[in-house]
């Protein structure tokens, strides 16, 4: 009787470990009750100057030493939890940074002080451009990705720009903005 009361303790406590891991929990598809209302309740607005959202959106650093483009989004327009994008990074003059480095890039909704890392930055074949991957959008509103980076080309003083990465130190902070809104 004790092992089968041991063999059931360890499966009901394999299932539950097994759904630990599922993405699925935070689609608010499928959960309207715990992702519907009350986030919607507590959204941020978009404000008037956020840029459309597009393959081409580039932002300049505040340094202005840099500036980065979107090449490719996944979806193509932001939702909320996980986006994956292309960048490209690119000097004042609009040339290919080969050079460049990513420090951090965080994601970050100002509004709300929420903020966490990309999940991964790949470098890709084309010279200067990575790929961010898991961008978590964690709700409807107002958001920004804080690109640190390096680059000797650019040149530079490595300052603290990021809260989400505190080791990160980059010559340039590039920030792309993007805005969630409820579908129709």
């Amino acid at each position: 009787m004790i092992e089968l009361r041991r063999y059931l303790g360890l499966a009901i406590l394999g299932a539950l470990l097994g759904c630990a891991g599922n993405d699925g929990d935070r689609d608010p598809k499928m959960w309207p009750d715990r992702f519907g209302a009350a986030a919607n309740e507590a959204q941020a607005q978009c404000p008037a100057d956020t840029p459309d959202f597009r393959a081409g959106l580039e932002a300049v650093g505040v340094k202005q030493l840099a500036k980065a483009r979107v090449i490719r989004a996944n979806p193509p327009t932001p939702e909320i939890f996980y986006n994956d994008w292309t960048v490209a990074f690119l000097d004042a003059q609009g040339s290919p940074l080969a050079d460049v480095q990513v420090a951090s890039a965080c994601v970050v909704m100002p509004v709300h002080s929420h903020s966490t890392r990309a999940r991964a930055i790949t470098p890709l074949m084309d010279p200067g451009t990575f790929q961010l991957e898991g961008l978590d959008l964690s709700m409807l509103g107002p958001w920004e990705v804080r690109l640190a980076i390096n680059s000797p080309t650019v040149g530079g003083v490595a300052d603290q720009f990021t809260k989400c990465d505190p080791d990160a130190f980059a010559a340039e902070l590039i920030v792309l903005k993007t805005c969630i809104e409820e579908e129709d």
